[in-house]
């Protein structure tokens, strides 16, 4: 059986993505209106998702189109960070 944990997730919430992140919602929301991250791919009223591999394309791309932005370069070394502790952790095991 798979454990939720070990489920990639394909569309989230912003407080979801903002934790993925590793930002504030109050960031995550900038990001969404400078152009930073896509849009909401899913928004019927409340339910309001963004599709996380668009996401992380955006932002992988953002280190070439967005490289003078504070916000940007963030959630760059958060995603590197995030990565680099799923290969210590990766290693352990």
């Amino acid at each position: 059986m798979t454990r939720r944990a070990d489920i990639a997730p394909v569309f989230v919430s912003g407080d979801t993505a903002a934790a993925l992140c590793e930002v504030s919602r109050d960031t995550w929301q900038s990001w969404v209106k400078a152009g930073v991250v896509p849009k909401p791919a899913i928004d019927r009223g409340q339910i309001i998702r963004w599709h996380w591999p668009s996401v992380e394309a955006r932002l992988s791309d953002a280190d070439e189109t967005h490289r003078h932005d504070p916000f940007v370069q963030g959630a760059i070394n958060a995603a590197k960070q995030r990565e680099a502790k799923k290969g210590r952790a990766g290693a352990a095991a």
